[in-house]
Protein backbone atom coordinates (compact mmCIF):
# COMPACT_ATOMS: atom_id res chain seq x y z
CA UNK A 1 0.00 0.00 0.00
CA UNK A 2 1.41 3.14 -0.57
CA UNK A 3 1.50 6.77 0.98
CA UNK A 4 2.28 9.88 0.88
CA UNK A 5 5.30 10.90 3.36
CA UNK A 6 3.54 13.40 5.38
CA UNK A 7 0.85 15.22 6.18
CA UNK A 8 -0.14 18.37 3.77
CA UNK A 9 -1.10 20.29 7.22
CA UNK A 10 -0.98 19.76 11.12
CA UNK A 11 -3.34 17.49 12.87
CA UNK A 12 -4.91 15.89 9.23
CA UNK A 13 -3.80 11.79 8.77
CA UNK A 14 -2.04 10.06 5.99
CA UNK A 15 -3.99 10.19 2.51
CA UNK A 16 -5.14 6.12 1.47
CA UNK A 17 -4.46 6.32 -2.00
CA UNK A 18 -4.41 2.56 -3.31
CA UNK A 19 -8.02 2.82 -1.36
CA UNK A 20 -8.76 6.38 -3.07
CA UNK A 21 -8.32 4.08 -6.35
CA UNK A 22 -9.83 0.76 -5.57
CA UNK A 23 -13.15 3.23 -4.63
CA UNK A 24 -12.72 5.19 -7.91
CA UNK A 25 -12.97 1.31 -9.61
CA UNK A 26 -16.35 1.08 -7.92
CA UNK A 27 -17.97 4.58 -8.61
CA UNK A 28 -16.94 3.88 -12.36
CA UNK A 29 -18.26 0.32 -12.14
CA UNK A 30 -21.45 1.24 -10.68
CA UNK A 31 -22.07 4.29 -13.38
CA UNK A 32 -22.00 0.99 -15.42
CA UNK A 33 -18.79 2.19 -17.49
CA UNK A 34 -17.10 -0.95 -16.78
CA UNK A 35 -16.43 -3.64 -20.19
CA UNK A 36 -14.31 -6.65 -20.95
CA UNK A 37 -11.72 -6.34 -23.47
CA UNK A 38 -12.86 -8.06 -26.59
CA UNK A 39 -10.70 -9.40 -29.42
CA UNK A 40 -11.67 -9.12 -33.31
CA UNK A 41 -10.13 -11.10 -36.19
CA UNK A 42 -10.71 -10.22 -39.70
CA UNK A 43 -9.22 -11.96 -42.55
CA UNK A 44 -8.48 -9.14 -45.22
CA UNK A 45 -6.67 -9.25 -48.70
CA UNK A 46 -3.89 -8.37 -47.17
CA UNK A 47 -3.97 -10.99 -44.43
CA UNK A 48 -5.32 -12.17 -40.98
CA UNK A 49 -5.24 -9.12 -38.59
CA UNK A 50 -5.93 -9.14 -34.66
CA UNK A 51 -7.48 -6.40 -33.10
CA UNK A 52 -7.29 -6.13 -28.99
CA UNK A 53 -9.91 -3.89 -27.30
CA UNK A 54 -9.11 -2.99 -23.85
CA UNK A 55 -10.95 -2.99 -20.77
CA UNK A 56 -13.01 0.14 -19.41
CA UNK A 57 -13.37 0.75 -15.54
CA UNK A 58 -13.14 -2.58 -14.11
CA UNK A 59 -13.60 -4.89 -16.93
CA UNK A 60 -11.38 -8.01 -17.76
CA UNK A 61 -8.10 -7.14 -19.42
CA UNK A 62 -7.47 -9.32 -22.94
CA UNK A 63 -5.14 -11.47 -22.14
CA UNK A 64 -2.83 -14.57 -24.51
CA UNK A 65 -5.45 -17.40 -24.08
CA UNK A 66 -8.40 -15.22 -25.13
CA UNK A 67 -6.56 -14.07 -28.06
CA UNK A 68 -5.80 -17.94 -28.95
CA UNK A 69 -9.03 -19.34 -28.71
CA UNK A 70 -10.72 -16.83 -30.90
CA UNK A 71 -7.98 -17.94 -33.43
CA UNK A 72 -8.96 -21.19 -32.91
CA UNK A 73 -12.16 -20.81 -33.54
CA UNK A 74 -11.06 -19.36 -36.96
CA UNK A 75 -9.09 -22.11 -37.29
CA UNK A 76 -5.80 -20.02 -37.82
CA UNK A 77 -2.58 -22.06 -36.27
CA UNK A 78 0.59 -20.63 -38.41
CA UNK A 79 0.60 -17.11 -37.22
CA UNK A 80 3.18 -14.24 -36.07
CA UNK A 81 3.80 -15.01 -32.51
CA UNK A 82 5.41 -12.00 -31.96
CA UNK A 83 3.13 -9.67 -33.62
CA UNK A 84 0.28 -11.16 -31.74
CA UNK A 85 2.34 -10.73 -28.27
CA UNK A 86 2.62 -6.78 -29.42
CA UNK A 87 -1.62 -7.22 -29.98
CA UNK A 88 -2.06 -8.23 -26.78
CA UNK A 89 0.56 -6.16 -24.69
CA UNK A 90 -0.40 -2.83 -26.99
CA UNK A 91 -3.88 -3.16 -26.19
CA UNK A 92 -4.18 0.34 -28.58
CA UNK A 93 -7.27 -1.50 -30.45
CA UNK A 94 -5.97 -1.21 -33.59
CA UNK A 95 -5.44 -4.06 -36.49
CA UNK A 96 -2.16 -5.91 -36.03
CA UNK A 97 -1.56 -8.41 -38.63
CA UNK A 98 -0.25 -11.76 -37.52
CA UNK A 99 0.00 -14.33 -40.56
CA UNK A 100 -0.32 -13.90 -43.90
CA UNK A 101 -3.83 -15.39 -46.13
CA UNK A 102 -4.15 -18.61 -47.90
CA UNK A 103 -6.54 -18.16 -50.11
CA UNK A 104 -6.93 -22.11 -50.46
CA UNK A 105 -7.76 -22.01 -47.08
CA UNK A 106 -10.74 -20.09 -46.78
CA UNK A 107 -14.22 -20.62 -46.49
CA UNK A 108 -18.07 -20.34 -46.36
CA UNK A 109 -20.07 -20.56 -43.24
CA UNK A 110 -21.82 -23.57 -42.70
CA UNK A 111 -24.66 -24.83 -41.26
CA UNK A 112 -25.44 -27.68 -39.02
CA UNK A 113 -28.68 -29.39 -38.12
CA UNK A 114 -29.83 -30.75 -35.36
CA UNK A 115 -33.03 -32.52 -34.50
CA UNK A 116 -34.17 -33.73 -31.02
CA UNK A 117 -34.69 -37.18 -29.87
CA UNK A 118 -38.72 -37.03 -29.93
CA UNK A 119 -38.78 -34.96 -33.80
CA UNK A 120 -40.73 -31.53 -31.39
CA UNK A 121 -37.53 -29.33 -32.40
CA UNK A 122 -35.18 -28.35 -34.73
CA UNK A 123 -31.98 -26.41 -34.13
CA UNK A 124 -29.17 -24.74 -36.31
CA UNK A 125 -25.49 -24.26 -35.08
CA UNK A 126 -23.87 -21.78 -38.11
CA UNK A 127 -20.08 -21.63 -38.43
CA UNK A 128 -19.14 -18.49 -39.09
CA UNK A 129 -16.90 -18.00 -42.25
CA UNK A 130 -12.92 -18.24 -42.89
CA UNK A 131 -12.30 -15.53 -45.31
CA UNK A 132 -15.39 -16.62 -47.19
CA UNK A 133 -18.72 -15.24 -47.13
CA UNK A 134 -21.21 -15.80 -43.96
CA UNK A 135 -23.61 -17.99 -44.16
CA UNK A 136 -27.04 -16.47 -45.46
CA UNK A 137 -30.87 -16.95 -44.61
CA UNK A 138 -31.80 -18.90 -47.28
CA UNK A 139 -29.18 -21.64 -47.31
CA UNK A 140 -30.07 -22.09 -43.76
CA UNK A 141 -34.17 -23.00 -44.76
CA UNK A 142 -32.50 -24.80 -47.83
CA UNK A 143 -30.80 -26.93 -44.87
CA UNK A 144 -33.81 -27.29 -42.82
CA UNK A 145 -35.56 -28.95 -46.02
CA UNK A 146 -32.77 -31.13 -46.81
CA UNK A 147 -32.88 -32.34 -43.16
CA UNK A 148 -36.58 -33.12 -43.54
CA UNK A 149 -37.66 -30.09 -41.86
CA UNK A 150 -40.95 -28.97 -42.71
CA UNK A 151 -43.08 -27.76 -39.85
CA UNK A 152 -43.38 -25.17 -37.20
CA UNK A 153 -40.45 -22.97 -38.75
CA UNK A 154 -39.46 -19.77 -37.46
CA UNK A 155 -38.47 -17.10 -39.67
CA UNK A 156 -37.66 -14.78 -36.62
CA UNK A 157 -35.28 -17.55 -35.44
CA UNK A 158 -33.52 -18.45 -38.23
CA UNK A 159 -31.73 -13.86 -38.63
CA UNK A 160 -31.46 -14.72 -35.20
CA UNK A 161 -29.17 -17.63 -35.86
CA UNK A 162 -27.58 -16.21 -39.11
CA UNK A 163 -27.19 -12.92 -36.74
CA UNK A 164 -24.89 -14.84 -34.42
CA UNK A 165 -22.42 -16.59 -36.43
CA UNK A 166 -21.53 -18.92 -33.30
CA UNK A 167 -19.63 -22.10 -33.62
CA UNK A 168 -20.93 -23.02 -30.02
CA UNK A 169 -24.75 -21.75 -30.04
CA UNK A 170 -27.51 -24.01 -31.34
CA UNK A 171 -30.69 -21.82 -31.65
CA UNK A 172 -34.22 -23.20 -32.13
CA UNK A 173 -35.55 -22.72 -35.59
CA UNK A 174 -38.56 -25.09 -35.54
CA UNK A 175 -40.96 -26.69 -32.98
CA UNK A 176 -43.67 -29.55 -33.69
CA UNK A 177 -47.39 -29.05 -32.40
CA UNK A 178 -47.95 -31.67 -29.46
CA UNK A 179 -51.13 -33.70 -30.40
CA UNK A 180 -53.37 -32.72 -27.74
CA UNK A 181 -55.73 -35.52 -25.82
CA UNK A 182 -59.35 -35.36 -25.65
CA UNK A 183 -61.44 -34.80 -22.54
CA UNK A 184 -63.61 -37.69 -21.27
CA UNK A 185 -67.05 -37.86 -21.36
CA UNK A 186 -69.57 -37.38 -18.09
CA UNK A 187 -72.60 -37.40 -16.71
CA UNK A 188 -74.44 -33.97 -15.44
CA UNK A 189 -77.14 -35.95 -13.06
CA UNK A 190 -80.16 -33.51 -13.10
CA UNK A 191 -81.89 -35.37 -9.79
CA UNK A 192 -80.03 -35.55 -5.97
CA UNK A 193 -78.60 -39.39 -5.69
CA UNK A 194 -79.24 -41.07 -2.61
CA UNK A 195 -75.14 -41.71 -2.50
CA UNK A 196 -75.15 -42.92 0.90
CA UNK A 197 -76.65 -45.89 2.67
CA UNK A 198 -79.91 -44.84 4.58
CA UNK A 199 -80.45 -46.42 7.49
CA UNK A 200 -83.18 -45.78 9.96
CA UNK A 201 -83.33 -43.54 13.09
CA UNK A 202 -83.09 -45.54 16.49
CA UNK A 203 -85.05 -43.00 18.76
CA UNK A 204 -84.10 -42.79 23.08
CA UNK A 205 -87.13 -45.84 23.61
CA UNK A 206 -85.76 -48.23 21.40
CA UNK A 207 -88.58 -47.46 18.66
CA UNK A 208 -87.38 -46.52 15.12
CA UNK A 209 -89.23 -43.11 13.41
CA UNK A 210 -89.63 -44.64 9.63
CA UNK A 211 -91.73 -41.49 8.48
CA UNK A 212 -88.86 -39.09 7.77
CA UNK A 213 -86.29 -40.89 5.88
CA UNK A 214 -86.85 -38.62 2.33
CA UNK A 215 -86.24 -41.41 0.03
CA UNK A 216 -88.14 -40.81 -2.70
CA UNK A 217 -87.85 -38.56 -5.67
CA UNK A 218 -90.53 -37.94 -7.59
CA UNK A 219 -90.37 -36.78 -11.71
CA UNK A 220 -92.68 -36.03 -14.49
CA UNK A 221 -92.89 -37.23 -17.72
CA UNK A 222 -90.61 -35.64 -20.40
CA UNK A 223 -88.41 -34.73 -17.50
CA UNK A 224 -84.75 -34.39 -17.56
CA UNK A 225 -82.98 -36.89 -15.82
CA UNK A 226 -78.99 -37.43 -16.89
CA UNK A 227 -76.96 -35.16 -19.32
CA UNK A 228 -74.23 -37.12 -21.33
CA UNK A 229 -71.84 -34.38 -22.33
CA UNK A 230 -69.69 -36.00 -25.13
CA UNK A 231 -65.77 -36.80 -24.89
CA UNK A 232 -63.25 -34.97 -27.38
CA UNK A 233 -61.64 -36.71 -29.82
CA UNK A 234 -58.12 -34.31 -29.10
CA UNK A 235 -56.49 -32.50 -32.15
CA UNK A 236 -53.78 -34.22 -34.35
CA UNK A 237 -50.06 -33.31 -33.84
CA UNK A 238 -46.95 -32.85 -36.31
CA UNK A 239 -43.71 -33.13 -35.79
CA UNK A 240 -40.94 -30.57 -37.38
CA UNK A 241 -40.38 -33.40 -40.10
CA UNK A 242 -44.00 -33.66 -40.34
CA UNK A 243 -44.91 -37.03 -39.09
CA UNK A 244 -48.75 -36.95 -37.48
CA UNK A 245 -48.97 -36.93 -34.18
CA UNK A 246 -52.37 -39.22 -33.07
CA UNK A 247 -54.25 -37.67 -30.01
CA UNK A 248 -55.18 -40.12 -27.08
CA UNK A 249 -59.15 -39.52 -27.56
CA UNK A 250 -61.25 -38.93 -24.51
CA UNK A 251 -63.24 -41.95 -22.86
CA UNK A 252 -67.23 -41.82 -23.50
CA UNK A 253 -69.74 -43.01 -21.36
CA UNK A 254 -73.40 -44.05 -22.30
CA UNK A 255 -76.54 -42.84 -20.65
CA UNK A 256 -77.50 -44.87 -17.82
CA UNK A 257 -81.02 -45.64 -19.05
CA UNK A 258 -83.10 -48.35 -17.03
CA UNK A 259 -86.69 -48.38 -16.22
CA UNK A 260 -88.91 -45.62 -17.93
CA UNK A 261 -86.06 -43.70 -19.15
CA UNK A 262 -85.63 -42.91 -22.86
CA UNK A 263 -82.30 -41.55 -24.51
CA UNK A 264 -82.92 -38.41 -26.76
CA UNK A 265 -82.47 -38.77 -30.36
CA UNK A 266 -78.99 -37.07 -30.02
CA UNK A 267 -77.38 -39.61 -27.32
CA UNK A 268 -77.07 -36.63 -24.97
CA UNK A 269 -80.19 -36.26 -22.17
CA UNK A 270 -81.85 -39.34 -20.56
CA UNK A 271 -85.02 -38.41 -20.28
CA UNK A 272 -88.39 -39.50 -17.92
CA UNK A 273 -91.23 -41.51 -19.68
CA UNK A 274 -93.34 -41.68 -16.36
CA UNK A 275 -94.30 -39.84 -13.57
CA UNK A 276 -92.95 -41.77 -10.36
CA UNK A 277 -89.43 -41.58 -8.23
CA UNK A 278 -86.17 -42.04 -9.72
CA UNK A 279 -83.88 -44.15 -8.58
CA UNK A 280 -80.01 -44.25 -9.70
CA UNK A 281 -78.95 -48.00 -8.77
CA UNK A 282 -76.46 -50.93 -9.93
CA UNK A 283 -75.59 -48.28 -12.47
CA UNK A 284 -79.30 -47.26 -14.49
CA UNK A 285 -81.41 -44.64 -13.39
CA UNK A 286 -84.99 -46.20 -13.35
CA UNK A 287 -88.50 -44.37 -12.60
CA UNK A 288 -90.80 -46.40 -10.75
CA UNK A 289 -93.95 -45.62 -11.06
CA UNK A 290 -95.70 -45.23 -6.86
CA UNK A 291 -98.85 -47.72 -6.58
CA UNK A 292 -100.35 -46.59 -3.06
CA UNK A 293 -103.18 -48.63 -1.02
CA UNK A 294 -104.77 -46.31 0.97
CA UNK A 295 -106.02 -49.04 3.61
CA UNK A 296 -105.35 -52.86 3.80
CA UNK A 297 -104.13 -55.15 1.30
CA UNK A 298 -107.15 -57.77 1.73
CA UNK A 299 -110.03 -59.09 -0.16
CA UNK A 300 -110.68 -55.42 -1.23
CA UNK A 301 -107.62 -54.69 -3.01
CA UNK A 302 -106.68 -58.71 -3.83
CA UNK A 303 -103.14 -58.97 -4.57
CA UNK A 304 -100.96 -56.41 -5.69
CA UNK A 305 -98.44 -56.69 -8.69
CA UNK A 306 -97.07 -53.40 -9.95
CA UNK A 307 -94.00 -52.45 -11.66
CA UNK A 308 -92.99 -49.41 -9.77
CA UNK A 309 -92.79 -48.93 -6.06
CA UNK A 310 -96.03 -49.67 -3.79
CA UNK A 311 -96.59 -47.98 -0.33
CA UNK A 312 -99.36 -49.72 1.63
CA UNK A 313 -100.91 -47.68 4.54
CA UNK A 314 -102.56 -49.96 6.32
CA UNK A 315 -101.43 -54.13 6.59
CA UNK A 316 -101.16 -56.80 4.61
CA UNK A 317 -103.54 -59.41 5.78
CA UNK A 318 -102.51 -63.34 5.33
CA UNK A 319 -102.39 -65.45 2.40
CA UNK A 320 -102.01 -61.89 0.01
CA UNK A 321 -99.30 -61.25 -1.90
CA UNK A 322 -97.55 -57.87 -3.00
CA UNK A 323 -95.11 -57.81 -5.83
CA UNK A 324 -93.20 -54.48 -7.01
CA UNK A 325 -90.41 -54.17 -9.58
CA UNK A 326 -89.22 -51.02 -6.86
CA UNK A 327 -89.77 -51.00 -3.44
CA UNK A 328 -92.84 -51.69 -0.95
CA UNK A 329 -93.59 -49.99 1.95
CA UNK A 330 -96.10 -50.97 4.63
CA UNK A 331 -97.02 -49.16 6.92
CA UNK A 332 -98.54 -51.15 9.42
CA UNK A 333 -97.94 -54.79 9.62
CA UNK A 334 -97.93 -57.76 7.30
CA UNK A 335 -99.54 -61.12 8.60
CA UNK A 336 -98.77 -64.43 7.10
CA UNK A 337 -98.21 -62.89 3.66
CA UNK A 338 -95.77 -62.69 1.00
CA UNK A 339 -94.07 -59.23 0.07
CA UNK A 340 -91.84 -59.41 -3.17
CA UNK A 341 -89.86 -56.34 -4.37
CA UNK A 342 -86.86 -55.52 -6.76
CA UNK A 343 -85.79 -53.06 -4.23
CA UNK A 344 -86.46 -52.20 -0.44
CA UNK A 345 -89.37 -53.75 1.83
CA UNK A 346 -89.97 -51.73 4.27
CA UNK A 347 -92.35 -52.95 7.27
CA UNK A 348 -93.10 -50.78 10.29
CA UNK A 349 -94.67 -52.52 12.15
CA UNK A 350 -93.02 -56.32 11.09
CA UNK A 351 -93.94 -59.40 10.23
CA UNK A 352 -96.02 -62.49 11.38
CA UNK A 353 -95.52 -64.70 9.46
CA UNK A 354 -96.88 -67.85 10.92
CA UNK A 355 -94.76 -69.84 9.42
CA UNK A 356 -95.70 -69.11 5.93
CA UNK A 357 -94.68 -65.21 5.07
CA UNK A 358 -92.05 -64.54 3.39
CA UNK A 359 -90.00 -61.13 2.59
CA UNK A 360 -87.94 -61.56 -0.33
CA UNK A 361 -86.02 -58.20 -1.34
CA UNK A 362 -83.90 -57.31 -4.09
CA UNK A 363 -81.91 -54.89 -1.88
CA UNK A 364 -82.58 -54.49 1.54
CA UNK A 365 -85.06 -55.46 4.56
CA UNK A 366 -86.08 -53.22 7.00
CA UNK A 367 -88.75 -54.02 10.18
CA UNK A 368 -89.19 -53.97 13.79
CA UNK A 369 -89.34 -57.61 14.12
CA UNK A 370 -89.44 -60.69 11.99
CA UNK A 371 -91.69 -63.80 13.75
CA UNK A 372 -91.82 -67.13 11.85
CA UNK A 373 -91.29 -66.25 8.32
CA UNK A 374 -88.92 -66.88 5.79
CA UNK A 375 -86.59 -63.61 4.43
CA UNK A 376 -84.05 -62.67 1.40
CA UNK A 377 -82.57 -59.81 1.04
CA UNK A 378 -79.65 -59.39 -1.61
CA UNK A 379 -77.76 -56.93 0.82
CA UNK A 380 -78.63 -56.21 4.39
CA UNK A 381 -81.32 -57.17 7.14
CA UNK A 382 -81.85 -54.35 9.54
CA UNK A 383 -84.42 -55.54 12.35
CA UNK A 384 -84.65 -53.00 15.68
CA UNK A 385 -86.53 -55.39 18.21
CA UNK A 386 -86.29 -59.02 17.14
CA UNK A 387 -85.84 -61.72 15.14
CA UNK A 388 -87.46 -65.04 16.09
CA UNK A 389 -87.65 -68.49 15.06
CA UNK A 390 -87.01 -66.98 11.13
CA UNK A 391 -85.24 -68.41 8.32
CA UNK A 392 -83.21 -65.34 7.06
CA UNK A 393 -80.50 -65.10 3.78
CA UNK A 394 -78.81 -62.02 3.52
CA UNK A 395 -75.82 -61.04 0.97
CA UNK A 396 -74.33 -59.12 3.25
CA UNK A 397 -75.41 -58.76 6.86
CA UNK A 398 -77.86 -59.28 9.30
CA UNK A 399 -78.14 -56.79 12.42
CA UNK A 400 -80.65 -56.75 15.24
CA UNK A 401 -79.87 -53.12 16.62
CA UNK A 402 -82.89 -52.24 18.95
CA UNK A 403 -84.21 -52.05 22.76
CA UNK A 404 -84.00 -55.90 22.58
CA UNK A 405 -81.79 -56.52 19.55
CA UNK A 406 -82.57 -60.52 19.91
CA UNK A 407 -82.18 -63.14 17.63
CA UNK A 408 -83.90 -66.37 19.16
CA UNK A 409 -84.46 -69.98 17.70
CA UNK A 410 -84.59 -70.46 13.07
CA UNK A 411 -81.57 -70.47 11.36
CA UNK A 412 -79.67 -66.97 9.73
CA UNK A 413 -76.76 -66.72 7.03
CA UNK A 414 -75.50 -64.02 6.01
CA UNK A 415 -72.32 -63.49 3.77
CA UNK A 416 -70.25 -60.87 6.08
CA UNK A 417 -71.88 -60.71 9.29
CA UNK A 418 -74.69 -61.49 11.85
CA UNK A 419 -74.76 -59.47 15.21
CA UNK A 420 -77.44 -58.80 17.79
CA UNK A 421 -77.33 -58.05 21.78
CA UNK A 422 -78.54 -61.01 22.48
CA UNK A 423 -78.46 -64.29 20.32
CA UNK A 424 -79.97 -67.69 21.91
CA UNK A 425 -82.07 -68.41 24.61
CA UNK A 426 -81.92 -69.25 28.70
CA UNK A 427 -83.85 -72.22 27.62
CA UNK A 428 -81.26 -73.57 25.14
CA UNK A 429 -83.37 -73.13 22.30
CA UNK A 430 -81.88 -74.15 18.97
CA UNK A 431 -80.67 -71.16 16.95
CA UNK A 432 -78.58 -71.81 13.83
CA UNK A 433 -76.15 -68.81 12.17
CA UNK A 434 -73.92 -69.62 8.56
CA UNK A 435 -71.61 -66.51 7.74
CA UNK A 436 -69.82 -66.14 4.82
CA UNK A 437 -71.77 -68.35 2.47
CA UNK A 438 -72.50 -66.71 -0.91
CA UNK A 439 -73.46 -69.22 -3.85
CA UNK A 440 -74.26 -66.43 -6.17
CA UNK A 441 -70.41 -65.04 -6.38
CA UNK A 442 -69.39 -68.71 -8.41
CA UNK A 443 -71.94 -67.80 -10.54
CA UNK A 444 -70.58 -63.87 -11.27
CA UNK A 445 -67.16 -65.24 -12.00
CA UNK A 446 -68.23 -67.52 -14.68
CA UNK A 447 -70.48 -64.67 -16.44
CA UNK A 448 -67.40 -62.41 -16.01
CA UNK A 449 -65.05 -64.78 -17.40
CA UNK A 450 -66.94 -65.13 -20.48
CA UNK A 451 -67.36 -61.50 -21.13
CA UNK A 452 -63.86 -60.98 -20.73
CA UNK A 453 -63.06 -63.26 -23.77
CA UNK A 454 -65.26 -61.48 -25.81
CA UNK A 455 -63.69 -57.91 -25.13
CA UNK A 456 -59.99 -58.89 -25.46
CA UNK A 457 -61.01 -60.83 -28.83
CA UNK A 458 -62.49 -57.28 -30.39
CA UNK A 459 -59.32 -55.22 -28.91
CA UNK A 460 -57.40 -57.78 -30.86
CA UNK A 461 -59.34 -56.91 -34.02
CA UNK A 462 -59.07 -53.25 -33.60
CA UNK A 463 -55.86 -52.90 -32.52
CA UNK A 464 -54.53 -54.40 -36.09
CA UNK A 465 -56.51 -52.08 -37.73
CA UNK A 466 -55.19 -49.41 -35.30
CA UNK A 467 -51.75 -49.94 -36.02
CA UNK A 468 -52.26 -50.97 -39.88
CA UNK A 469 -53.42 -47.37 -40.20
CA UNK A 470 -50.69 -45.10 -38.07
CA UNK A 471 -47.99 -47.50 -39.73
CA UNK A 472 -48.98 -45.79 -42.56
CA UNK A 473 -48.53 -42.48 -41.19
CA UNK A 474 -45.07 -43.85 -39.42
CA UNK A 475 -43.49 -44.53 -43.15
CA UNK A 476 -44.31 -41.20 -44.39
CA UNK A 477 -47.98 -41.49 -46.60
CA UNK A 478 -50.39 -38.75 -46.17
CA UNK A 479 -53.49 -39.95 -45.00
CA UNK A 480 -57.05 -38.54 -46.68
CA UNK A 481 -59.36 -37.34 -44.28
CA UNK A 482 -61.20 -39.91 -44.32
CA UNK A 483 -58.56 -41.98 -43.00
CA UNK A 484 -57.44 -39.83 -40.46
CA UNK A 485 -60.93 -39.56 -39.18
CA UNK A 486 -60.96 -43.51 -39.21
CA UNK A 487 -57.69 -43.40 -36.99
CA UNK A 488 -59.31 -41.10 -34.46
CA UNK A 489 -62.20 -43.02 -34.30
CA UNK A 490 -60.40 -46.81 -34.18
CA UNK A 491 -58.19 -44.91 -31.41
CA UNK A 492 -61.13 -43.81 -29.55
CA UNK A 493 -62.61 -47.36 -29.90
CA UNK A 494 -59.22 -49.26 -28.45
CA UNK A 495 -58.66 -46.96 -25.21
CA UNK A 496 -62.28 -47.76 -24.88
CA UNK A 497 -62.19 -51.34 -25.28
CA UNK A 498 -59.25 -50.65 -23.00
CA UNK A 499 -60.86 -49.50 -20.25
CA UNK A 500 -63.52 -52.08 -20.32
CA UNK A 501 -61.19 -54.96 -20.08
CA UNK A 502 -59.47 -53.19 -17.16
CA UNK A 503 -62.69 -52.61 -15.75
CA UNK A 504 -63.40 -56.42 -16.21
CA UNK A 505 -59.94 -57.91 -14.92
CA UNK A 506 -60.50 -55.47 -11.75
CA UNK A 507 -64.09 -56.99 -11.44
CA UNK A 508 -63.02 -60.79 -12.01
CA UNK A 509 -60.08 -59.98 -9.22
CA UNK A 510 -62.42 -58.65 -6.59
CA UNK A 511 -65.09 -61.88 -7.39
CA UNK A 512 -62.08 -64.02 -7.24
CA UNK A 513 -60.88 -62.46 -3.91
CA UNK A 514 -64.78 -62.37 -2.77
CA UNK A 515 -64.49 -66.01 -2.90
CA UNK A 516 -61.29 -66.41 -1.14
CA UNK A 517 -62.55 -64.39 1.72
CA UNK A 518 -66.19 -65.71 2.03
CA UNK A 519 -65.07 -67.61 5.32
CA UNK A 520 -63.80 -64.30 6.91
CA UNK A 521 -67.35 -63.68 8.30
CA UNK A 522 -68.08 -62.66 11.84
CA UNK A 523 -70.42 -63.47 14.33
CA UNK A 524 -70.94 -60.42 17.13
CA UNK A 525 -73.18 -60.60 20.39
CA UNK A 526 -72.92 -57.41 22.22
CA UNK A 527 -74.40 -59.33 25.34
CA UNK A 528 -74.89 -62.79 25.62
CA UNK A 529 -75.00 -65.96 23.91
CA UNK A 530 -77.14 -68.80 25.04
CA UNK A 531 -76.08 -72.31 25.05
CA UNK A 532 -77.76 -73.97 21.76
CA UNK A 533 -76.25 -71.67 19.91
CA UNK A 534 -74.87 -73.25 16.74
CA UNK A 535 -72.36 -71.16 14.66
CA UNK A 536 -70.84 -71.78 11.46
CA UNK A 537 -68.36 -69.73 9.60
CA UNK A 538 -66.85 -71.39 6.45
CA UNK A 539 -66.65 -75.02 6.50
CA UNK A 540 -66.32 -75.08 10.64
CA UNK A 541 -68.70 -75.01 13.23
CA UNK A 542 -68.87 -74.54 16.81
CA UNK A 543 -72.16 -75.70 19.27
CA UNK A 544 -72.19 -73.20 22.67
CA UNK A 545 -72.61 -75.38 25.51
CA UNK A 546 -71.77 -72.38 27.96
CA UNK A 547 -73.36 -69.34 28.26
CA UNK A 548 -71.07 -66.13 26.84
CA UNK A 549 -70.66 -62.50 26.85
CA UNK A 550 -69.69 -59.37 24.97
CA UNK A 551 -68.23 -62.30 22.03
CA UNK A 552 -67.43 -62.14 18.41
CA UNK A 553 -66.83 -65.11 16.85
CA UNK A 554 -64.44 -65.61 13.34
CA UNK A 555 -62.29 -67.76 11.71
CA UNK A 556 -58.66 -68.19 11.92
CA UNK A 557 -56.55 -71.23 10.79
CA UNK A 558 -59.73 -72.98 9.61
CA UNK A 559 -61.17 -73.35 13.18
CA UNK A 560 -63.59 -70.76 15.08
CA UNK A 561 -61.62 -68.46 17.09
CA UNK A 562 -63.66 -66.00 20.05
CA UNK A 563 -62.59 -62.68 20.75
CA UNK A 564 -64.43 -59.34 23.06
CA UNK A 565 -66.58 -56.76 22.31
CA UNK A 566 -66.03 -53.83 23.30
Amino acid sequence: MFKTGKPEKPGNEPVDIAAKAAKALEMVAARGDSEDGKVRVNVREGGIYVTVYPARGSGRDVDSAMVYNALREKEIVDINVAALTEAVIGKEAKPVRIADRKPLLDRDGQVKVVISEDGMEASVEILPPLGGKPFPAEQVKEALAKAGVVEGIMEDQIEAAVKQQNKHMKIVVARGSAAVDGSDAFIEYKFARNSEKVTPVELEDGRVDWHNLQLVENVQPGQVLAVRVPPTRGKLGKTVTGKILVPKPGKDVRLPKGKNAEVSQDGLTLIALIAGQVVSANGRINVYAIHEVKGDVDFSTGNIDFVGNVVVRGNVLSGFTVRAAGSVEVRGSVDGASIIAGGDVVILRGIQGKDRGQLIAGNNVYARFLEHAKVEAVGEVVVTEAIMHCDVNAGKKIEVNGKKGLIVGGLLRAGELVSAKVIGAKLGTRTEIEVGVIPEIRKELTRLTQEMGEKERNLIQVEKAFKMLSGAVEQGRQLAEKEKDLLLKLSETYEQLQEETNMLRERLSQTEKMLENATRGQVRATLTVHPGTKITIGNATVLIRDELAKVLFYLQDGEIRQGTVY
